[in-house]
């Protein structure tokens, strides 16, 4: 087991594992493993824990390590940052936190024997010199474990989903926004995304897996928006609600738009920009600054006449 890969020590890489959680508890559990955060200059490994309850993060823990104490081996792959780990076998994921302030062991077990993933870049810049991938590993899969946190003992049960991200591209300087979806019904699961650039080109991606586990996949690309919004309405067959949403999550972040040659002040500018937009008083001149608005939203839809309250959007827009 040796010190994490060298492509991933080079700064222009970057890369995150996303899980979420739909507890039949109604809790909704986020894990996310970052390495080379695309938000951050600093060399480190991240995980993020956060837990919503009735439209509202009643959770929120963050664990950092220098890269150089981050581990990851290949074939299965196995992720370690600080006191948290990720490893997986041919057909589960274990995830454990063993931090002072947080217990978390989550077990994903797949009960598909084939799935399809986007096994492309979503988006391509520079010719093929950048990139974005997305790769949705499991779009449904059984979930669970425990939770212990401020004295409190949580028991998980429900159903999971597992994505995988990475790329070569400074995000905010390529993207104007980025929109991702995950709506469950039953034991049906409803997925989409839409990308868009700074060129204004669009990418639209959608999946949809039935009850019995067979997937429909569709992506695309698009140079207007009203395409986009045509063909995820076509692909997914269902009526999304805009107007019965609630924003359950929401953060600021700044990304130095200097060069990487400049890393000593993009630092401090972002060491600053953390601290400060913790306080009442300066909050109002973060909002101002920061160039990257993440949004964590709860919408309500319809499909085939059935309606679900199941669904988590993600908005993340770029200055």
């Amino acid at each position: 087991m040796g010190n994490i890969t060298q492509v991933l020590c080079d700064r222009k890489y970057f890369k995150w594992w996303y899980f979420d959680i739909h507890c039949n508890s109604g809790l909704d559990i986020v894990l996310i493993f970052h390495v080379q955060p695309f938000f951050s200059n600093f060399d480190i490994g991240l995980v993020d824990i956060v837990v919503y309850k009735k439209n509202s993060k009643i959770i929120h823990r963050t664990i950092v390590s220098p890269i150089k104490k981050c581990t990851i081996v290949d074939r299965p792959l196995s992720l370690y940052i600080g006191t948290a780990t990720m490893t997986t076998k041919s057909d589960a994921i274990f995830c454990h936190v063993d931090d002072s302030n947080i217990k978390l062991h989550l077990e994903f077990k797949s009960e598909a024997v084939t799935r399809k993933t986007l096994m492309e870049p979503i988006c391509v810049f520079d010719g093929m010199q950048t990139e974005f991938w997305w790769q949705v590993k499991y779009p449904r899969i059984n979930a669970a474990g425990f939770l212990c946190c401020d004295g409190e003992n949580i028991t998980i049960e429900g159903i999971g989903y597992h994505d995988c991200n990475w790329g070569t591209v400074s995000l905010p300087r390529h993207l104007d926004y980025w929109n991702w979806g995950r709506y469950l019904l039953n034991d049906e699961v409803f997925i989409y995304a839409t990308v868009r650039d700074r060129q204004k080109c669009l990418w639209a991606f959608s999946m949809h897996v039935n009850g019995n586990g067979e997937q429909h996949m569709e992506h695309y690309r698009y140079n207007q928006l009203d395409d986009a919004q045509k063909f995820l309405t076509e692909t997914m067959k269902c009526e999304i609600v805009h107007t019965s949403h609630h924003v359950i999550d929401e953060d600021m972040i700044f990304i130095s738009p200097l060069s990487r040659k400049f890393r000593f002040i993009n630092k401090i500018a972002e060491f600053m920009f953390f601290r400060l937009k913790e306080s009442r008083i300066f909050k109002p001149m973060c909002v101002s600054l920061s160039n990257v608005n993440y949004k964590r939203i709860k919408k309500h839809f319809y499909y085939k006449g059935q309606y679900s309250e199941n669904s988590v959007h993600e908005e993340m827009r770029m200055r």
